[in-house]
């Protein structure tokens, strides 16, 4: 054998021994790579992360006492909620919860104890968290509001004599301040909505339906499938009323309309006097005397 052969030989095993060592190199990156993905995957399941913000609504309770009817929502933790009440029958409380979830909550609870006729459950819609709860009830009532931890409790009183359904009690007890709605807030369904009101309208399980609107000036809205709506001059329980007749007339089959006034501008005051900032100023919500002085950087 030649010795030009020979170096041809002796070249092709060096390339055949770098090739081989750097497939092993190769293989054994790709086996290193696969079993971290494999552990990061077992680790995934195994501590999975818990969905942002999720409150879970687990229980209605309605307990009866000696003076009062008590309807409690209870949840799996702490949670944020808009309470407001219908000024017109058919009258009700409502429980407006923007972050939760219902757990196997019945649609319809018929009470028929004291004041409360019923309790109805209306989740939002499509990819749309949260919903409402509704207390019906037989006739206007005062009520209590008593928040304490993941529970939410509303005294209601057993006997039926008319009241305003605007003065909302508070308490303490036990060290605990019990959360409760302001006066002013219970007023709200007693606003009339004006021109450059900002509304928020929902339509529970039609998510394409809900929209926050603005008033022109002339007083309407354009909403989908019904065009333009005079609202000037109608209280929110009002316009739910219009929009729900509007759209279950040929549209929608039995439509559940929420509207809230989500900024009031339709509405200024003047704050004059010995104040740091004097002025006018919008009501972007219901507002006592003290707020307003606060607004206007207090006396001087």
């Amino acid at each position: 054998m030649t010795r030009s052969k020979l170096e041809k030989i002796e070249g092709l095993l060096i390339f055949l021994a770098v090739l081989g060592i750097g497939l092993g190199i190769l293989f054994n990156l790709v086996s290193c790579a696969s079993l971290a993905e494999l552990v990061a995957t077992d680790k995934s399941r195994a501590n999975p992360v818990p969905p942002f913000n999720s409150t879970k609504i687990v229980g209605l309770i309605t307990e009866e006492t000696d003076k009062s009817i008590l309807v409690s929502v209870v949840a799996d933790h702490p949670f944020a909620y808009h309470l407001s009440n219908s000024q017109e029958k058919p009258y009700h409380i409502r429980i407006d919860l923007e972050a939760a979830d219902f757990v196997n909550l019945p649609p319809l609870t018929t009470v028929n104890k004291g004041t409360v006729e019923e309790i109805k459950v209306l989740p939002g819609g499509g990819a749309k968290r949260g919903g409402r709860i509704e207390i019906g009830l037989k006739n206007k009532v005062d009520y209590e509001i008593n928040r304490k931890g993941d529970r939410l409790v509303i005294a209601l009183p057993k006997g039926q004599e008319e009241a305003s359904l605007q003065t909302v009690k508070s308490e303490k007890s036990g060290g605990s301040i019990l959360q409760t709605t302001s006066l002013a807030a219970a007023r709200a369904q007693d606003y009339l909505i004006g021109g450059k009101d900002i509304l928020e309208i929902t339509v529970y399980d039609e998510p394409d339906l809900t929209k926050i609107l603005r008033v022109s000036r002339q007083g309407t809205i354009s909403f989908p499938l019904i065009g333009a709506v005079k609202v000037e001059g109608l209280s929110p329980s009002q316009l739910e009323l219009r929009l729900k007749e509007q759209l279950a007339a040929g549209y929608l089959k039995n439509p559940q309309v929420n509207v809230m006034v989500k900024e009031y501008h339709s509405k200024e005051v003047s704050v004059v006097g010995a104040l740091s900032k004097p002025g006018v100023y919008p009501l972007t919500s219901p507002t006592t005397v003290l707020e307003m002085l606060s607004l206007a950087g207090g006396l001087v």
